[in-house]
């Protein structure tokens, strides 16, 4: 417990700095968290690194650099069918090396980790004041199921998944993440057009992303306990790897980058 806390004490001065600087600075920072991210997902299913694996790191460093380029959709979806195929060109000729397995876990690493924690930068280019709300609600989530479960837990949540996950630490969660949103919310009340719908909104975020949240952590479980490994990595003492950490990120941001659209569309922020 000691050395999670110190490892979060040194993480978090480095998460303010880089989401406060935005630009190259946070697009280089999204790019290795992912980078660590998609490896550490590839290894877990194939069992080992394999130079097929890295196709998702280039095209997440493609995919961060043009994220910001008001390009019509169309250019997306040519990029997408590219990926694919030259995933496939490449296990033509090397199909005695790699299995199908290496090639879906690379498309589904950098779907999966790259294109969704890499929301976070487009949040903050758009709405810088709503950047800290996926981050609120995962680890607000995570504080309050920790201690709700630690002192009310008796009944298991996923006892296969996690064991130590309990209903009643889930509902904690929950409810932490639910004040922290509708604090977060009245501070950029000031900004609302109508702030009774506002304050619902953000209400409604903190339990969506709240469950997201869990859902996600499960998530990361489920594929840990199918590959029958403990951690993803040991990036961070205490926490693990960055698939470890991130796993409830990898849902709230793309998350609250949806409910940001639906501000916008509901015309709820001047």
């Amino acid at each position: 417990m000691k050395t999670r806390v110190v490892s979060s004490i040194v993480a978090l001065p480095l998460l303010f700095f880089f989401l406060i600087a935005g630009g190259a600075l946070l697009k280089g920072s999204i790019f290795v968290l992912t980078a660590f991210g998609m490896i550490e997902l590839c290894k877990a299913v194939s069992g080992e690194i394999k130079p097929i694996h890295f196709l998702s790191v280039l095209a997440e460093l493609l995919y961060i650099v043009f994220i910001d380029c008001s390009l019509p959709v169309i250019y997306y979806t040519i990029a997408t069918m590219l990926f694919v195929m030259a995933m496939l060109i490449y296990f033509v000729f090397t199909h005695s090396k790699n299995s199908i397995k290496d090639v879906t876990v690379t498309a589904f690493a950098f779907i999966y980790v790259g294109v969704m924690i890499s929301s976070i930068y487009t949040v903050r280019q758009e709405h810088f004041s709503f950047v800290w709300l996926p981050f609120v609600c995962a680890f607000g989530t995570d504080t309050g199921a920790y201690f709700a479960g630690r002192f009310f837990g008796k009944h298991k949540l996923a006892p296969v998944l996690s064991p130590k996950k309990t209903i009643e630490g889930s509902v904690g969660g929950i409810i932490t993440s639910l004040l922290l949103c509708i604090i977060y919310g009245a501070v950029l009340s000031g900004k609302a057009t109508d702030k009774t719908a506002f304050m619902l909104v953000f209400a409604f975020i903190g339990i969506i992303c709240s469950i997201l949240a869990q859902l996600g952590d499960l998530s990361a479980s489920a594929i840990k306990r199918e590959t029958g490994i403990k951690d993803y990595g040991k990036i961070m003492p205490g926490h693990g790897g960055v698939m470890d950490r991130f796993d409830s990120v990898i849902f709230t941001a793309p998350a609250v980058y949806i409910f940001t659209k639906l501000i916008e569309l509901l015309g709820l922020i001047g």
